[in-house]
């Protein structure tokens, strides 16, 4: 019986591979949010009020308030130098109910017992101590010169000094501080915390010339 013929074995080709290739996957590029987009146009916007007009109003989505208006993300709010103006023209005062539920101190222009001089003295006061907004709310009507009176009662010129920022600049917000105060109100408690101070005024009207040249007016808008 003659014998069986062997078959060579294949040989693999140098320079080759015998794997199979494998499918190349696409990388995704990182695009920014579209709301991060938008609240950097912004801060954008308003760095430049200064700038370019002192009178122009900038439109802030709501969604975009908190980092805008209390995280003031890019510093804009910083970089301008003056407090916000916030104008909130919707119905049901959306704002106004927002910034309640944030750790601010709240007082209502039009409430007589708010505006005493007392409770007015420690709300701004505590929001200097611990670095809190203090947040101004005239709601529909144009009551600023009736609560710079109130606010002037308890010190002569304070209005002028919130307004200017002086009141945090040399300790001079130690003008506020009274012996019933408590030892959380002594001199040496004001530690880094009053610098984190803002002065908010909130309302649904705009403000008269005067006070538009001196704040950074911010016009809420409601999104589509």
């Amino acid at each position: 019986m003659p014998p069986k013929k062997s078959t060579p074995k294949a040989v693999s080709k140098p320079g080759k591979s015998t794997a199979p290739a494998k499918k190349k996957t696409a990388e995704k590029k990182s695009t920014p949010s579209s709301s991060t987009s938008k609240v950097t146009e912004v801060t954008k916007e308003i760095g430049e009020l200064n700038v370019k007009d002192i009178n122009k109003v900038c439109e802030v989505n709501f969604k975009d308030i908190n980092n805008v208006l209390l995280k003031d993300e890019g510093g804009p709010l910083q970089t301008d130098g003056r407090w916000p103006y916030v104008i909130d023209p919707s119905p049901h005062s959306m704002v106004a109910t927002f910034l309640r539920y944030q750790n601010v101190n709240y007082i209502n222009g039009l409430d007589s017992i708010q505006m005493q001089a007392e409770p007015l003295r420690r709300a701004l006061l505590a929001a200097i101590r611990y670095g809190k907004p203090l947040v101004l709310d005239m709601m529909d009507t144009d009551v600023f010169t009736t609560c710079t009176d109130k606010f002037n009662e308890i010190h002569t010129g304070l209005m002028d000094d919130i307004m200017s920022k002086e009141i945090i600049k040399n300790e001079k917000y130690t003008c506020l501080i009274r012996g019933t105060d408590g030892d959380e109100y002594n001199e040496n408690r004001f530690l880094d915390e009053y610098k984190n101070f803002k002065f908010i005024i909130l309302s649904k009207i705009e403000p008269e010339k005067t006070l538009k040249e001196k704040t950074c007016v911010i016009r809420v808008v409601m999104e589509n």
